[in-house]
């Protein structure tokens, strides 16, 4: 039989614990742009970094 400690490092390793990203349902951080403007703008060479507040667009390089 395993000892108090192993089985706590197991536990501990095995994922059930692992730290998890969610995403925002409501709230501060929670819009999302829809998929179709995304692939649009792909399409036509524009580039946007949101986080960044940046956009490019090939054209104009």
């Amino acid at each position: 039989m395993k000892n108090k400690r192993q089985l706590n490092r197991d536990l501990l390793l095995s994922g059930t614990y692992r730290q998890r990203v969610v995403k925002a349902q409501k709230g501060k951080g929670s819009y999302q742009r829809q998929e179709k403007h995304r692939r649009l703008n792909q399409e036509r060479g524009v580039f946007c970094f949101y986080g960044n507040f940046f956009c490019a667009s090939l054209a104009a390089f």
